[in-house]
Parts: structure tokens; C-alpha cells; sequence
């Protein structure tokens, strides 16, 4: 079983004009790390659409092995995805129905962890 930890953020939050998506993530096996990925998300104008943003390209990462544990210090995410939180913001809808289809269909688990964690890890 791997595991993983993923970081997403956006600088300018909110300004449509200047928004700048990024994110990163690391998967680990037991044999050590496999890969780093850094991502550049210009979709994303929200940190919280660039957190669902890093989330969704790991669950894409072919590398990604199935019942995985997804380490993220975005409560957010994990409220919405494993404890049943309401995805209230419209521009979250879509992102949280596809997070949630991928992570069934990967049998992976979010977990928190605190920033000072996820930093340690993934040096940001």
C-alpha cells in the first residue's frame, strides 16, 4: 500500500485576473518514494479549487496504487469527502462529484494531517 500527500494553494486568492493555481504531490510506497510532481493549476482562482485541483491529478497519477492513504492539511477536503460535509460553493460542486468518484474507484483514503506535516513532506 502506498501512501501519498498532496498541497494545493493559490496566490491572489480570488482576484480573477491574477489568480495562479499550483500544487504538488508526492507518492510513497514501501520502497520508497516514487515520484514528486509539481503542478501548475490555471484553472484554479480559489485555494480550495486548487486543493480539489492537486487531489484530482494524484487520483489520476497512474502511479497511484489502489487503497492508497491520501495525507492533505485541507480540512476542507476531507470533511467533504469522507465525513459528509455539504459542498455548499457552487465552483466545488463539480470538482468534489469527480474527487469522490475517483477515490471509489481507487479505493484511496483522505486523511489530515497538519500543515507543519505536509510541509516536512513536501518542503512548501
Amino acid at each position: 500500500m502506498a501512501v501519498a500527500y498532496a498541497d494545493g494553494g493559490c496566490r491572489n486568492n480570488g482576484n480573477q485576473w491574477v489568480s495562479t493555481g499550483y500544487g504538488s504531490y508526492r507518492i510513497v510506497t514501501a520502497g520508497g518514494l516514487i515520484d514528486e510532481s509539481r503542478v501548475s493549476l490555471p484553472k484554479a482562482k480559489t485555494s480550495n479549487e486548487a486543493e480539489y485541483g492537486i487531489l484530482l491529478k494524484l487520483l489520476q497519477d497512474e502511479r497511484l496504487e489502489s487503497d492508497s492513504i491520501i495525507y492533505t492539511d485541507s480540512q476542507l477536503l476531507v470533511g467533504q469527502l469522507q465525513l459528509g460535509w455539504k459542498v455548499k460553493a457552487n465552483n466545488l460542486k463539480p470538482l468534489a462529484a469527480q474527487a469522490a468518484e475517483l477515490l471509489a474507484a481507487k479505493r484511496c483514503k483522505l486523511e489530515w494531517v497538519s500543515r507543519e506535516a505536509i510541509e516536512a513532506r513536501l518542503g512548501h
